[in-house]
């Protein structure tokens, strides 16, 4: 499991440039022999967006009438904003069946990470 600890401002949020920190608990469920082992988390974060485009186009009916009708379309794009390798630890002498072991980190998001925002379908306003 990983946990963090809290964060230094008291917030419930971490911005681009913050550190993190916390710990990786992890128990082997095998011997493994004696040689280098490199244990290493990942960090990575994705940006998803919808865009909404409403589109109103004027016609004229079978009657002669002036009528309008309104199209609704989406975009969708989703990319990779953060892939981060976390070095936590180097082992070579081997790791005994039912080894636990804590793995503290620290490690500096950075300071070009987007911002987050909520948004519902029919809500004007945001948090970021």
């Amino acid at each position: 499991s990983i946990v963090l600890d809290p964060c230094p401002t008291g917030k419930p949020h971490i911005l681009a440039g913050q550190t993190i920190s916390g710990s990786l608990y992890a128990q082997s469920t095998a011997r493994i022999e004696p040689s280098p082992i490199n244990i290493d988390a990942y960090l990575s974060g994705k940006e998803r967006s919808r865009v909404r485009y409403t589109e109103t186009e004027s016609y004229t009916d079978s009657q002669g009438n002036s009528r309008s009708r309104t199209k609704t379309s989406y975009r969708y794009a989703d990319r990779e904003i953060l892939r981060m390798t976390i070095p936590l630890a180097q082992i070579a002498t081997g790791v005994d069946a039912g080894a636990k072991y804590r793995f503290p980190f620290q490690i500096q998001l950075p300071p070009d990470l987007p911002g987050s925002m909520f948004c519902s379908e029919n809500h004007r306003g945001g948090k970021s």
